[in-house]
């Protein structure tokens, strides 16, 4: 019972998000889309997850031939109609090649929903659900740190993490869960040993009581040099720099520059001085070009192929949309659009559509269409990506032999093709005395 109510009290206040993330899963059941499946979503036919966020989304548009002199037009009105679009959380392509504060967010409430799930479950002590939650919500929590305004909700889910942590047994994980809620915010008056389990306050007391005492230093050296450098998530100057009264133990160091993918890691502290942490941001922006040259070879077809699986990693998003534009009669030009839940690998949705020089009107009504009606399967995908990627081989050659079919010398020449297939096969049958295994043809001498 005692523990029941230090529970309580440790929960007592509610977490920053936790009403937003409450308000966005409840959301979830509202969408009334198409009725498709295997997209990944909650609900069926909704893009969006089971905590009712929705699928972080952006759009790349291919162009050929003459059609390149309208692709910044098309993809500007394909941008416009993706953005009001209620169910998708929309990011140009450009913005997440340069800065990916949006998806970060989106990652952030999705961390923020998981620890609000784990919530009741500890305040009815049921730590065995709990803390595998607690332990997951942290993790993202921490992988954000320095990238999105996480510091209020993760210094409350350590706190939380340490109360499920020693409830099950882990002290040591329920001390290191508290420093690091400390690290983010070092005010020792505002964690109250009395608010949790009797046997649990002297770990907590002898932690605030030592908290302070041991400091650090450390020089933080990047490259490239002028890069932003965060200090358990706040903004500590421009690399390269000294980082001084360090607390001892693990702090969180993020290193940002524009245009690069950023570091986010632990500093560990166990001197008062360490040697200089030389942190190596990659040289180049992030690049997918690989990605897209595979993408475009097998556009339109079910799933995405193996060498685009890294778009959703190297992005951050869910869903992208991939259109190809292609010059078309009278000046008009020809879009093919295809959608991709990159969460599943799976293609959601097909829609072609003529736009007339100077008329963006046929966009509005595509791009809707390409969000409903999700495909329940891809068994259409085959024609799509044919389609896009115009006659095979086999076409090609089925065409040639139709067209030589007219002609009586090549009647005559499969006569005698025949005939001579024939001789060789009795031949080989009386003189090679081959016999055929059970289930399945034999020919010897191939």
């Amino acid at each position: 019972m005692a523990a029941f109510v230090a529970a309580s009290a440790v929960l007592a206040a509610p977490w920053p998000a936790a009403a937003a993330a409450a308000k966005k899963k409840g959301a979830a059941g509202a969408h009334a889309g198409g009725a498709g499946a295997g997209t990944g979503a909650g609900a069926a036919g909704s893009l969006r997850d089971e905590t009712g966020a929705k699928p972080v989304t952006t759009v790349y548009l291919f162009a050929e031939g003459a059609a390149a002199a309208r692709r910044a037009e098309v993809l500007g009105a394909l941008e416009e109609e993706l953005t009001v679009n209620d169910e998708l959380a929309f990011t140009s392509f450009a913005a997440l090649l340069g800065d990916v504060d949006e998806a970060y967010d989106k990652r952030k409430d999705d961390a923020v929903a998981r620890c609000a799930e784990a919530r009741p479950a500890l305040e009815e002590l049921d730590v065995e659900k709990a803390l595998p939650e607690l332990k997951k919500c942290v993790a993202d929590l921490e992988a954000l740190v320095g990238l999105s305004d996480v510091t209020d909700d993760l210094y409350d889910a350590q706190k939380s993490l340490a109360l499920a942590a020693f409830l099950g047994g882990e002290e040591k994980l329920a001390a290191a869960a508290l420093r690091q809620a400390l690290v983010l915010k070092p005010d020792t008056t505002k964690i109250d040993s009395a608010a949790f389990p009797k046997r649990m306050r002297p770990l907590v007391d002898d932690l605030l009581l030592n908290f302070e005492l041991d400091r650090g230093s450390v020089e933080v050296e990047a490259d490239p040099p002028g890069a932003e450098v965060y200090l358990n998530g706040v903004l500590a100057g421009i690399s390269p720099l000294k980082l001084d009264n360090l607390y001892y133990g693990r702090n969180y160091l993020t290193v940002r520059a524009p245009g690069l993918l950023p570091y986010v890691g632990k500093l560990t502290v166990d001197a008062p001085s360490l040697a200089p942490a030389r942190i190596t941001l990659p040289a180049s922006k992030i690049d997918v070009r690989g990605e897209l040259e595979a993408m475009r070879a097998k556009l339109g077809e079910t799933f995405v192929p193996a060498k685009a699986a890294g778009l959703r990693k190297k992005l951050a998003v869910d869903v992208m949309v991939f259109g190809l534009l292609r010059p078309g009669a009278d000046r008009a030009a020809d879009l093919a659009l295809f959608a991709y839940d990159l969460r599943t690998g799976k293609r959601l949705n097909t829609e072609r559509l003529t736009l007339p020089a100077g008329d963006r009107s046929p966009l509005a009504s595509g791009v809707e269409r390409l969000f409903t009606d999700l495909m329940p399967d891809a068994g259409a995908g085959d024609d799509a990506a044919a389609a896009a990627r115009g006659p095979g081989l086999l076409a090609k050659l089925g065409a040639g032999a139709a067209k030589a079919a007219g002609s009586p010398l090549f009647w005559a020449t499969v006569g005698g093709g025949v005939v001579a297939v024939a001789a060789v096969a009795v031949i080989v049958v009386v003189a090679g005395g081959a016999r055929a295994p059970a289930g399945g043809w034999f020919v010897a001498g191939l």
